[in-house]
């Protein structure tokens, strides 16, 4: 399987969303599980997310909206 190129860190944050665990994750989207954990580490600061107990609520709440 070829990785994508500039996969948008909202497909992570979808999966998240969806309960998804890190290696489906990395198959759906075609990326590497390293990558995963990358966007995993770093919660979107454009949303202000500290923590990513934050992140996975707010995932939780943007995907059933």
């Amino acid at each position: 399987m070829t990785p994508r190129v500039g996969v948008p860190r909202t497909g992570v944050f979808q999966r998240i969303g969806q309960g998804r665990t890190p290696r489906e994750m990395a198959a759906d989207l075609g990326i590497s599980l390293k990558t995963v954990d990358v966007h995993r580490a770093h919660p979107n600061a454009k949303r202000d997310l500290a923590h990513m107990s934050d992140w996975v609520r707010h995932a939780v709440r943007w995907v059933g909206a």
